[in-house]
């Protein structure tokens, strides 16, 4: 799933991206980016992120993006 997520991010933003950074708070991703992200996750990994789930704690990070999915999965 890890990759998938860094494909995602990487659709979104390009080869750039550096899994140490803060992706929401740091400026690495706006809110339209955000949208994009969210889009390109549910294709890849054929999942439904409801709207009201997305905030910036989930998306700001690799690790807290990847724990955000897998709560959406178990739920």
């Amino acid at each position: 799933m890890r990759e998938k997520i860094i494909e995602a991010l990487k659709s979104v933003k390009g080869d750039q991206f550096d899994d140490t950074e803060h992706l929401v708070t740091g400026g690495w991703i706006s809110s339209f980016d955000l949208l994009y992200l969210v889009r390109a996750l549910e294709q890849k990994l054929e999942i439904k992120i409801p709207l009201e789930a997305i905030t910036p704690e989930e998306f700001d990070s690799l690790t807290a993006i990847e724990n955000f999915i897998k709560r959406l999965k178990e739920a």
